[in-house]
């Protein structure tokens, strides 16, 4: 019921920050919480068995879980790559990363692992991502073109436009 925000930078290319802070709507009230025991920006996060997981960012692989309840971070497995201003999103229990660098991986906690499974052809940063039932859809973005819709299916590993044409994953 609340909201989290983590991390950031002064100001575009500044320095990286440590700060957490909490949003509770029910009491329009802002709480800063105790710093991350890390500087950090441009990672993305997703909520899922109640602990936010972060991932990327900062030209990192790094994947970090804070459990919201406890006030505690737990190391998790590294992304294959750096990634900035990729988008994550919960689908069945895995957290996919798509995005920035032309990449589809498929973090499971139950393993700690992430798998790399393609590459985008069109790659984007600074998208709008969303789970519909079991697929991902990317809307818009930058590097790649401004106006598209692009569908990921976690269970046939493909991505797939609005246009419907399909691009198979190799992997």
């Amino acid at each position: 019921g609340k909201i989290y925000v983590f991390g950031g930078q002064t100001l575009y290319g500044g320095e990286d920050l440590d700060t957490v802070f909490s949003y509770d709507p029910d009491n329009d009230s802002w709480t800063e919480l105790p710093s991350m025991p890390f500087q950090w920006a441009g990672m993305s996060v997703v909520a899922l068995y109640n602990q936010m997981y972060l991932s990327g960012g900062s030209f990192s692989k790094m994947t970090q879980a804070y459990d919201p309840i406890n006030g505690t971070w737990s190391a998790k497995a590294n992304l294959s790559g750096e990634r900035i201003d990729a988008g994550t999103v919960v689908v069945k229990g895995k957290i996919y990363a798509i995005g920035n660098c032309q990449f589809v991986e498929e973090y499971d906690p139950a393993l700690d692992t992430w798998t790399e499974y393609c590459n985008d052809p069109d790659p984007s940063c600074h998208f709008g991502i969303v789970a519909i039932e079991d697929t991902i859809y990317l809307i818009g973005g930058q590097l790649g073109p401004v106006q598209r819709a692009v569908g990921y299916n976690p269970s046939a590993k493909e991505l797939f436009y609005t246009n419907y044409q399909l691009y198979k994953c190799v992997n």
